[in-house]
């Protein structure tokens, strides 16, 4: 499935979304966008191409409504609202963030194989590598 993943700046919130989508809940083929800072025309061709549009935050979901209303007033709506709130992390896949992101994509029928805190551990791990490599 082709996943659009947006909030307000495309760096936090909906890039942690897309990573679990990829290699966590199904190999899906997701991509971050932000609400803010891409172009309209970018937000628009990236609804076109998915299949499904989650927005991390009720801001974020209204913005993507009404870009959905514009581009697709009978369609089948595909933008859900998946309610992480407002970035507090200040990065993608951090340790408190994982834990709610799994919560909100399996209430919404994602499956992953593996439980959201081996996926901390993991991604704790890749960071201990990172700083012995530097």
């Amino acid at each position: 499935m082709r996943i659009l993943c947006v909030c307000a700046g495309g760096n936090t919130r909906s890039v942690t979304l897309a990573t679990l989508l990829k290699y966590n809940y199904g190999g899906h083929d997701a991509l971050a966008a932000s609400a803010e800072k891409n172009d309209p025309i970018t937000l628009r061709m990236l609804y076109e191409w998915a299949n499904l549009v989650i927005a991390v935050d009720k801001e974020v979901y209204l913005c993507m409504e009404e870009l959905e209303e514009k581009v697709a007033p009978a369609q089948t709506k595909k933008v859900i609202l998946l309610d992480i709130g407002q970035d507090k992390w200040g990065m993608s896949m951090h340790p408190d963030l994982i834990p709610i992101a799994c919560k909100l994509l399996e209430a919404h029928g994602f499956k992953s194989k593996k439980q959201w805190d081996e996926i901390v551990v993991a991604r704790e791990k890749y960071d201990l590598r990172r700083k012995e490599d530097g």
